[in-house]
């Protein structure tokens, strides 16, 4: 019984990492919706997913969707920040994080609110 557990949790986490690797090469290629859909799929499975929320707010940003890549940069802090101790890797996605959430918050026009 155990074991069955065992190989479906292996079966989604190689699923969501899967399809994470297919959102990146979408990204590269330069087809925005295909790697968006992407990227909110791997945050559905798997919602603790720095990575995969950073590339989503970036493309997001990108795309002018300035709202959306805010919130995107906001629950990557907010969720960090409930956490222990971050990986490398996630602690580099947290810098990024904040510096883009910076930028944002200093765009035009927005001097305001920052």
């Amino acid at each position: 019984m155990l074991t069955t557990s065992v190989m479906v949790v292996r079966k989604m986490l190689e699923a969501v990492a899967k399809t994470q690797a297919l959102a990146q090469a979408h990204d590269a290629a330069g087809q925005v919706d295909a790697a968006l859909a992407g990227y909110a799929r791997v945050v559905a499975a798997e919602p603790a997913n720095l990575e995969a929320r950073l590339h989503r707010a970036r493309l997001l940003q990108d795309e002018g969707e300035t709202g959306a890549a805010l919130q995107g940069f906001q629950d990557i802090i907010g969720q960090a920040a409930g956490r222990g101790a971050l990986s490398d890797r996630e602690s580099a996605v947290l810098v990024l994080a904040n510096i883009q959430l910076g930028t944002l918050e200093m765009g035009p026009g927005r001097y305001d609110q920052a």
